[in-house]
């Protein structure tokens, strides 16, 4: 039977504070490992980490491995019967659906994946949010919409983040994998994140 699923874990490097929704879990024989798979994270506490709805036979002593990447990851209704034969509506497994559509999340449009080299001391992206929309009817515009970005670590990018609408040029310093955010926020208090990786070599 398909359902959510809160694993016990006992954490061997990292922190939960760092986990975040919709990234993505290895699953392993062994540290690190993937070879029984891979799973989209739910949520991150001591102790806990909340997978998404599957069917896996889980045993002890398997390795999870969260790591910053986010995939496009499907999520399907759900819908039961209660005992009068009235359907009931969640979304991802366990969310009640009420009225969230009254309102939509923004579509957010912040360019491509990056890869590219350190060729002068540090490789430039030029970011925009130029296409994001409000899809909700008699909103096609996101003006007034407040925008946060988050390029990376301070130190290894100039600049880590603005409030900007069109950042421009984000250069990154040393070699690595780095994620981007950008949260759009609109006038009737929606919110989405997007996400972008960028690989420097």
């Amino acid at each position: 039977m398909k359902s959510t699923v809160d694993l016990a874990v006992t954490y061997l490097t990292g922190a939960p504070e760092d986990i975040k929704a919709d990234m993505t879990a290895y699953i392993g024989s062994s540290a690190g490992g993937q070879d029984l798979g891979r799973i989209r994270v739910r949520s991150g506490s001591a102790g806990e980490i909340k997978v998404s709805e599957n069917s896996i036979n889980w045993q002890a002593n398997w390795y999870l491995t969260v790591v910053e990447y986010y995939e496009p990851w499907s999520v399907f209704p759900r819908i039961v019967l209660d005992g009068s034969n009235v359907p009931i509506f969640y979304k991802d497994y366990d969310i009640l659906y009420t009225d969230q559509n009254q309102y939509l999340d923004p579509i957010v449009h912040m360019g491509p994946n990056h890869a590219g080299f350190l060729v002068t001391g540090s490789y430039c992206v030029y970011y925009s949010s130029s296409g994001s929309f409000d899809p909700t009817p008699d909103a096609p515009h996101i003006t007034g919409s407040s925008y946060e970005w988050n390029f990376g670590d301070e130190g290894l990018v100039d600049p880590t983040g603005t409030t900007g609408q069109d950042p421009g040029y984000v250069c990154y310093l040393s070699g690595g994998f780095y994620t981007t955010e950008l949260t759009i926020t609109t006038d009737h208090g929606e919110s989405f994140t997007g996400h972008r990786h960028v690989m420097v070599l």
